[in-house]
C-alpha cells in the first residue's frame, strides 16, 4: 500500500438519469439541464458538516451504543461530479459498522430527495486503499466500488461488496447485535445485500421530527415519477426496467399509514 493511501469504506454513487437519457431529443436536453441544476443543488454534500448525525441518532440502537460512535464527521470526504457521487470514511478501530450506518442513513435520504427529481441512483460500497482530497481521488477501493456498480448492481440500488458484509453483523443474531444500517438494508432475489432510495420512507416514517403529511406527499409523488417513467420509456428498455424494477420495490415497502 502507498504510504499516502488510507484503508477508508468506499460508496462510489451512479447518477442513472444521465446515462440512460437520449441526448438527441431537446426534450431531454431540457430535462439533463434540469439535471444538472438538482446535482448543483447538492453541493452540501461536499461539506464535512453535512455527514452529521441526524439520521442515526432517532435509531435505538445508535442510542444505547452512544451517538457519538457513529460520527464520521472528521473521516469522510465527499466529492461530487456531473454524474456521480463518491463518498469515502477513513477505517478507525475496526468501525466498520458505525460508518455503514451514518453513510447509508444519508445516502438514503440523498437518493429519496433525488428521486422527488426523477433521478435514479446506483452505486457500490465496498472497503479499500484510497487517497481522497479536494485535489485526488485515485486507489485500487474507488475501482472496486466502482465496478460493482457498474458490474452487478443492475437496478437502480446501492449494493454492498461480500468482503464488506463480512465486515458486519449481519444479519443480527440478537437484539444487542442491532445497528442502525440494519433498518436500511436487505437480501435481495440475487443475494446482494444492499438498499434503495425509497427505503427512507419505511425508515423514517414514525420520525416524529418529519411531518406525517410530508411522508405522505413524497410518496405519492414518487408513485407518479414511477408511473411516468414507465410510460415515456417503453421505447428504451434498459431505463423502462429500472422504472419497473422500482415499482415493484415501492409495492414491498411497509408503510402503517
Amino acid at each position: 500500500m502507498n504510504k499516502n493511501h488510507t484503508e477508508s469504506v468506499i460508496a462510489y454513487i451512479n447518477f442513472l438519469s444521465f446515462t440512460n437519457l437520449n441526448k438527441n431529443s431537446k426534450e431531454n436536453d431540457n430535462y439533463f439541464q434540469n439535471t444538472s441544476e438538482v446535482i448543483s443543488a447538492l453541493k452540501e454534500v461536499e461539506n464535512n458538516k453535512y455527514w452529521d448525525l441526524r439520521w442515526v441518532s432517532i435509531e435505538e440502537s445508535a442510542q444505547k451504543k452512544g451517538e457519538n460512535t457513529f460520527d464520521i464527521s472528521k473521516q469522510v470526504c465527499c466529492s461530487l461530479f456531473p454524474n456521480s457521487l463518491v463518498v469515502s470514511v477513513k477505517i478507525v478501530d475496526d468501525n466498520f459498522s458505525e460508518i455503514i450506518s451514518n453513510l447509508i442513513s444519508h445516502l438514503a435520504y440523498i437518493g429519496h430527495r433525488l428521486l422527488l427529481k426523477g433521478i435514479m441512483i446506483r452505486g457500490g460500497i465496498t472497503y479499500g486503499n484510497l487517497i481522497h482530497n479536494k485535489e485526488l481521488l485515485s486507489g485500487d477501493g474507488l475501482t472496486d466500488a466502482s465496478f460493482l456498480e457498474n458490474s452487478f448492481a443492475i437496478y437502480p440500488r446501492v449494493i454492498l461488496s461480500k468482503k464488506l458484509v463480512e465486515k458486519l453483523d449481519y444479519p443480527i443474531k440478537s437484539k444487542r447485535d442491532d445497528y442502525p444500517y440494519n433498518q436500511y438494508v436487505q437480501q435481495f432475489d440475487d443475494e446482494f445485500i444492499g438498499f434503495h432510495q425509497m427505503v427512507y420512507y419505511q425508515v423514517h416514517q414514525s420520525n416524529i421530527e418529519i411531518k406525517k403529511e410530508d411522508i405522505t406527499t413524497d410518496l405519492i409523488r414518487t408513485k407518479q415519477i414511477i408511473n411516468e417513467g414507465l410510460v415515456q420509456t417503453r421505447d428504451n428498455i434498459e431505463t423502462h426496467s429500472y422504472f419497473k424494477w422500482l415499482k415493484n420495490h415501492y409495492e414491498s415497502l411497509t408503510i402503517l399509514y
